[in-house]
């Protein structure tokens, strides 16, 4: 038990760590895709600007999302994005 307590210890701060420095832009990006990959459309939409949310709602914007991986004739397993790259011009591959 103490050696799980340490792992989970651990890798929280590896997270924590690994974010640490990073523009805020990049960890919404971040959040925005690992909420993507697991289909977590809630989760997504609630990283969109006040404007963006009030233009679309979470419902609305969920089935836009469905319709675009069914479009893009997307597999069982979902959404599997690369890893999230830096800041720059206002952008974040």
């Amino acid at each position: 038990m103490p050696i799980a307590a340490l792992g989970a210890l651990a890798f929280g701060a590896g997270i924590v760590m690994g974010t640490a420095g990073r523009p805020a832009e990049e960890r919404l990006v971040e959040r925005f895709v690992t909420a993507w990959e697991r289909g977590d459309f809630a989760t997504m939409h609630a990283q969109l600007t006040d404007a963006d949310r009030r233009e679309r709602t979470a419902t609305e914007f969920a089935r836009a999302y469905r319709e675009a991986q069914q479009t893009a004739t997307a597999t069982s397993e979902g959404v599997r994005a690369g890893p999230v790259g830096s800041l720059q011009d206002g952008r974040v591959d």
